[in-house]
């Protein structure tokens, strides 16, 4: 292959790229979903919020098993 035809296909593929990063960059960002309508965060009850750390069984058996 000659120079310009590699470098004529890098710039085609880098543009290519960039598209597909730009649509899914928009795609994350835009506030409205697909179906035109707009996005709620979920709803987190207050309760659940200030529950705070709590050292469950599983959490318990973790620590056991990474003591030295």
């Amino acid at each position: 292959m000659s120079h310009s035809i590699t470098s004529a296909r890098r710039r085609f593929f880098k543009k290519i790229i960039a598209g597909i990063g730009g649509a899914v960059t928009f795609a994350a960002v835009n506030p409205l979903s697909a179906s035109g309508r707009r996005m709620q965060p979920p709803e987190t009850p207050v309760d659940a919020l200030r529950q705070g750390y709590r050292e469950t069984g599983h959490i318990r058996k973790y620590y056991q098993k990474a003591r030295f």
